[in-house]
Formats: C-alpha cells, sequence, structure tokens
C-alpha cells in the first residue's frame, strides 16, 4: 500500500491526471480524513461522470473508499464560437443611430435540444454457469459476454459447499481477466450468505494484487434462483469500478482449458 494514503497532494496529482480535470483541491478534517473534494474539469461532461472518474481512480490507486457526496465538480468550458451558419443576425445603425428593421427571412431558427448523456461503458454479462461434481470435486465453468464477445473461465475445487461457491467465483474472476487487458490479479476471493430483511443475499469479497499494492473489493447479489448465478453476479458488482478502467481485449472469443 502507499506509504501515506492521505497526503492530499499526492492524491490531487492522481485526480489532475483524469482527463479534462484541470484542477484539484482535497480538504482533510481534524482527524486527517478527507472531508471534500473539489475539482475544475474543462468539458461538456455531466458532473455526475467526471465526479465517478474521481471516485474510482482513488479507490484503484489508494484504496480509498469516497463518500461521492464529498465530490463537487466545476465546468469551466470557455464559450466557443458559434458557427457561421448559427451566428445571430446583426443589425445596423444608420447615421440617425436607428437600427434598421430586421426581414423575418433573414432570422434562422434554431433548434436546442437537450444534451444527450455520454453513454456508460458495457459491462459483462451472464450468459451461462455449469457446475459438475465428480470423484470428490466440483468443476465451475462461467461464461460471460461483452460487447458481443464471450469468454469462458473454468476452475476446479473441492467438492464442499464452500468449495462449490470458491470454484463460480474463481472461474467468474478468470472470464473477466480474458475479457479485459489488465495486469491486476485476484486471490482469497470468501463468499458469505446473509439473511436481509425479506432477502437472502451472497456477498463477496475479492483481494486485488496490482503491481505491490493490494485493494480489497466486495460485491453483492440477491439469491433469486441458485446460489451460482448470485456468486457470479456478485463478483461481478464487485468488479464494477474496475471493469468500468479497463480496455476490452479484442479478438475472438476465449476459453480456459
Amino acid at each position: 500500500m502507499p506509504s501515506n494514503p492521505m497526503d492530499p497532494k499526492k492524491l490531487e496529482s492522481i485526480v489532475t491526471g483524469i482527463h479534462d480535470v484541470t484542477g484539484c483541491r482535497i480538504v482533510l478534517d481534524a482527524q486527517g480524513r478527507i472531508a471534500e473534494i473539489h475539482v475544475t474539469a474543462d468539458t461538456d461532461r455531466d458532473p455526475r461522470f467526471i465526479a465517478r472518474d474521481v471516485n474510482t481512480l482513488l479507490t484503484v490507486k489508494s484504496g480509498l473508499d469516497i463518500d461521492y457526496r464529498k465530490i463537487s465538480v466545476a465546468r469551466v468550458s470557455e464559450p466557443k464560437p458559434a458557427p457561421p451558419e448559427e451566428a445571430a443576425v446583426e443589425t445596423k445603425a444608420d447615421e440617425t443611430g436607428e437600427a434598421d428593421e430586421v426581414d423575418d427571412e433573414d432570422v434562422e431558427t434554431l433548434l436546442v435540444e437537450d444534451e444527450e448523456l455520454p453513454a456508460l461503458p458495457p459491462r459483462p454479462r451472464l450468459e451461462r454457469v455449469e457446475v459438475a461434481h465428480a470423484a470428490g470435486e466440483v468443476q465451475a465453468a462461467v461464461t460471460l459476454s461483452l460487447d458481443g464477445r464471450r469468454a469462458t473461465g473454468e476452475f476446479l475445487s473441492a467438492d464442499t459447499p464452500d468449495g462449490h461457491m470458491a470454484a463460480v467465483v474463481h472461474a467468474t474472476l478468470e472470464a473477466v481477466l480474458l475479457l479485459y487487458e489488465t495486469d491486476m490479479r485476484f486471490t482469497s476471493p470468501a463468499c458469505r450468505r446473509l439473511e436481509l430483511g425479506r432477502e437472502a443475499v451472497l456477498v463477496v469479497y475479492l483481494d486485488a494484487v496490482s503491481e505491490r499494492d493490494v485493494l480489497s473489493f466486495a460485491g453483492a447479489a440477491v439469491i433469486r434462483q441458485d446460489r451460482q448465478q448470485a456468486a457470479v453476479l456478485a463478483t461481478l458488482d464487485a468488479l464494477n469500478r474496475l471493469t468500468g478502467l479497463w480496455n476490452p481485449r479484442g479478438g475472438k472469443d476465449f476459453e480456459i482449458d
């Protein structure tokens, strides 16, 4: 882990590395914890997406889980000159200082449409999960799809209740790593079933190893059909921030033998 994850100057340097971000100021409280993050950006993007990028990058680079409500974004885009065909019609003053009348034919009506929000990057979708038992072992195979491509990960584990979930989580991770370009690896996944209200929820905990840093992530899914499917969905939920930063791999479908 970084030697001083709460060094505001270092964190500000991380944030200003985000595309379109022009400045950052991080304010700490009396206990040395992050109280406010102020960001300026020269962009037309929705401030919510910039705040999400700040939150995700600080989580990945420094292991910090920031409340998004502490992040404020100010857009400081310079006004852009209007295209010639959209320029306003100017009136000319005569010698008496009175403006000439403008004919209706000289005025172009401009329709202003609501700006569309940028599309979020696609996320992996569960296509199939299979679990087979033989000779005291269980083998899980998980197939995911991403933007028209598929990847299948497989994992072999002991035929125990905990082994079933571990095999599914590991197979899901293998499929995800086949779909994205990343050097990050995962160790020691753990699963736990919780009873919350009227629903049963499966929680998946992951340790992610990147260079010399170890980061922790967790995801959850309601158990609606079976535990194996919930384990896949909870694992994808834990990886949701990371997959938004990774680049998808190109090429054909993949399988792990």
